[in-house]
């Protein structure tokens, strides 16, 4: 009996490295917002993995007019807080090259967990970030203008992605997280809080989730106490000049931990994943074409 279980573990390791290799192992630097999508829907999950984000005009005008409305949340902070100018939102959150070269692949998903997980940490990452962004479209240009000059870019960030990968693999699963505000009350308690920008004032499932990760992410990196209690801000109105807060009550570790593995078992085939509880995610959805038995 203990001889066959050693084969089964050996089938198990070789059938991961395999998976590597393939592109399609597990994220180990996982963002709060990818593990906010397992509120909006377990099958978007595992079809994000297999076909990448969708790219639809609808979903496209909605991320435009989110990052208009975060640019100008971060602006009124900074201006508050007597710090300047702001960046443009053009760039933000864009892996510019590495779109190019893979689209929404897994390699340009694990190069964004790259940048997340150690260049955004510290502050010689955050300056190669800030230059990256201010030169990728020039960078873009010149890789469009070379084929082969784009496919020797192409090999370069395959190979870093793989690396990663395979070394974040074996050192663990970290959360992070890119916060839209955070205050601090007067006993050093800080309370996170979260712009969205959506028809109707109201808290999902994702906001929590999303939320909940941004606080394990920060208790980690800062060692400091987050509030149990986080804020989702609503922009009223077709201007949004005023913001409707709401409140959320965050999710302990150890419900983020499990929906972390339960995560990780959907994308291996382990579990089933579950229908969204309403039939208006379905039909909103990018990828109900794919997935063939929407309602």
């Amino acid at each position: 009996a203990c001889h066959s279980g050693m084969k089964v573990d050996k089938r198990r390791r070789r059938a991961g490295r395999r998976s590597i290799v393939d592109g399609n192992p597990t994220e180990r630097a996982l963002s709060a917002s990818r593990l906010a999508e397992m509120g909006f829907c377990e099958r978007w999950v595992v079809l994000e993995q297999r076909h990448g984000r969708p790219r639809s005009r609808p979903l496209q005008v909605a991320r435009e007019r989110g990052l208009v409305c975060h640019a100008r949340f971060e602006r009124q902070a900074r201006l508050a807080m007597g710090v300047g100018r702001v960046p443009p939102p053009g760039p933000k959150g864009r892996c510019f090259v590495a779109t190019l070269a893979f689209g929404e692949g897994w390699q340009t998903q694990t190069l964004r967990h790259f940048r997340d997980a150690v260049l955004r940490r510290r502050g010689w990452g955050r300056s190669i970030v800030y230059h990256y962004y201010r030169a990728g479209p020039r960078i873009c240009a010149v890789l469009e203008a070379s084929p082969a000059l784009l496919g020797c870019m192409r090999w370069l960030l395959g190979q870093a992605a793989w690396l990663w990968r395979w070394w974040s693999r074996e050192a663990g699963r970290p959360v992070v997280a890119r916060v839209d505000r955070v205050y601090r009350k007067p006993s050093g308690i800080l309370v996170l809080v979260e712009l969205k920008t959506r028809a109707s004032p109201v808290v999902t499932r994702s906001d929590v989730i999303q939320l909940s990760a941004q606080r394990m992410a920060m208790e980690d990196e800062l060692h400091a106490t987050v509030a149990d209690e986080a804020y989702v801000l609503i922009p009223r109105g077709h201007r949004g000049t005023s913001l409707i807060p709401l409140p959320v009550n965050l999710m302990a570790r150890e419900e983020v931990e499990d929906l972390m593995r339960r995560r990780e078992a959907l994308q291996r085939g382990l579990v089933e994943p579950r229908w969204p509880a309403s039939q208006r995610t379905c039909r909103a959805c990018g990828f109900r074409d794919r997935c063939g038995l929407a309602p």
